[in-house]
């Protein structure tokens, strides 16, 4: 019998990691040159799904690189003026590593007469003071996670054009003298959208803050397609809704397929409960989302197991063993009077769970 349960298990440890081989990241390198042969340097490469959009920039020698991209098909997509655009559709299955070599060629070409209609695009407005209700000059405005930011006019005016449209963004203004504020907004489809937004007099954040907010830009960019940001935009059910039923309707949660395990929407505290960060730091223990309200929320950053920031960032929990969070999911498998516990791997949506949360609070 013994020998018969040792075979059984031997098996299913087969069957387990071959699906974990089965399930891993790929990657895509590549080199983007002129018709001439000459490298493209510092050019914007962007690697597409209907729903989420990653960015890297070419090296000195026109090269560059994607790792960690999951099973899936893309778009990759290069655009330099006065050439052609190049995009290439890629399938990345088994951790694969695809190969691409792009030439940019020159566009020559005869525009006809067009009748041009002025359409604001990006996000633009007006940064004020909250007390005089004066234009402020020199104010830092960022939106976080796309790595573009500009300061105000004399006139306190501003223009972002690069962020795509139809998404959700987190807006930081910034100005010595003034409190920082934060905005949510959403950019429509078709247009613009335009913000206009208000500075209290205050001490300005410490550096610390700061290293937090430039650690919250940067993994937004590089989250990656089991990674989400959501924003105060993004949550319905009102100011009042529990943040669990908020976060689980949440358009970019939706869109990505990641989902809260049920063990941790049943049993909140077990090891499958996500780890919680508020404002960039480590929550305490016995913080649980039941604690926090949708009005409460400018911004939530969800990562799941296989995302590229959770091992760093479930890993600010591990050391402490007495408050168990974010661990992947196991399922149990009994043979007579032996149980097996085998880690789940890509099947059952595993891979899209909710393991790690970081809430930024409305300032």
């Amino acid at each position: 019998m013994r020998s018969h349960l040792f075979s059984i298990a031997t098996a299913f440890l087969a069957i387990t990691l071959a699906q974990s081989a089965n399930g891993q990241s790929g990657t895509i390198v590549g080199t983007v040159r002129e018709a001439d042969g000459g490298p493209v340097v510092g050019r914007l490469v962007t690697l597409s799904t209907e729903w989420d959009t990653v960015r890297t920039r070419t090296a000195a020698n026109g090269t560059f690189r994607f790792d960690n991209v999951s099973d899936g098909r893309y778009e990759l997509r290069i655009i330099l003026p006065g050439r052609s655009p190049w995009s290439q559709a890629i399938d990345i299955r088994n951790g694969i590593t695809v190969t691409v070599d792009a030439t940019l060629r020159r566009t020559i070409r005869r525009l006809e007469n067009v009748l041009v209609t002025g359409v604001r695009t990006g996000v633009f407005g007006e940064i004020g003071d909250i007390t005089s209700y004066k234009p402020l000059d020199s104010a830092r405005v960022e939106v976080i996670g796309f790595r573009a930011a500009t300061m105000t006019s004399n006139g306190g005016r501003f223009m972002i054009d690069s962020v795509a449209s139809g998404r959700s963004y987190v807006v930081r203004v910034s100005r010595p003298g003034y409190q920082v504020k934060t905005v949510s907004i959403r950019v429509p489809e078709r247009g613009g959208y335009e913000l206009n937004a208000y500075l209290e007099p205050g001490t300005d954040q410490s550096a610390k803050d700061e290293l937090l907010w430039r650690e919250f830009d940067n993994r937004v960019d590089w989250g990656g397609n089991n990674a989400a940001l959501v924003t105060r935009a993004d949550l319905i059910g009102g100011p009042k809704a529990s943040l669990a039923s908020a976060l689980a309707t949440a358009r970019p949660v939706l869109m990505k397929g990641l989902r809260l395990h049920w063990d941790a929407l049943s049993s909140p505290g077990t090891a499958v409960y996500p780890c919680i960060f508020v404002n960039g730091r480590r929550a305490p223990q016995g913080v649980l989302l039941d604690q926090f309200l949708a009005g409460d929320i400018e911004a939530i950053e969800v990562y799941s197991p296989s995302s590229r920031q959770y091992d760093r960032l479930a890993g600010k929990f591990a050391v402490d063993s007495s408050y168990p969070c974010g661990q992947q999911p196991s399922r149990h498998i009994a043979f007579d009077s032996t149980t097996i516990t085998i880690p789940l791997g890509p099947e059952m949506g595993s891979s899209q769970m909710i393991s790690v949360l970081v809430i930024w609070l409305r300032k």
